[in-house]
């Protein structure tokens, strides 16, 4: 999805923001924000994605998600500008499902994450891609991630 653009020393419109994008108040250091969230089953990596994605390291043995964890990275285009890029990263226990719905909106994108070594994180893969479709903007992108 393209970043929107808007006029410089505006804030993002209630249309921008749902598109999953939005642009930067001055002197922010960044032109184009862009949220994407990591979903699936507990213990399937997505916080080594997170780390990795965001910190350019490998977590070896992280501890269970409580609730969301947050990351982000910025982007140097090629024309100039800059892009930061907001990972959340979501339990994937049941527990905590409500709560993490709520950080669908206004994503661009969502990485829908299974264990390969896992039969039972691929099947639930349904499930979660329905979650999206349910509680995140129309036109999300979802890429399935097997980890």
């Amino acid at each position: 999805m393209a970043p929107i653009r808007i006029p410089s020393g505006t804030y993002a419109s209630s249309s921008a923001v749902s598109a999953g994008a939005s642009t930067a108040p001055p002197s922010s250091g960044w032109d184009y924000i862009l949220k994407f969230i990591l979903i699936g089953d507990s213990s399937v990596g997505k916080s080594s994605l997170l780390v990795r994605l965001t910190d350019d390291r490998f977590l070896a043995d992280p501890d269970p998600t409580i609730g969301v964890e947050f990351g982000s990275h910025l982007i140097r285009l090629d024309n100039g500008e800059t892009v930061k890029v907001q990972v959340w990263d979501t339990a994937g226990s049941e527990s905590f499902r409500s709560i993490t719905r709520s950080y669908y909106r206004g994503a661009a994108g969502a990485l829908l994450v299974y264990d390969v070594t896992h039969r039972a994180s691929f099947l639930n893969v349904k499930g979660w891609l329905d979650d999206v479709r349910a509680h995140a903007e129309e036109k999300v992108s979802v890429v399935l991630v097997g980890n």
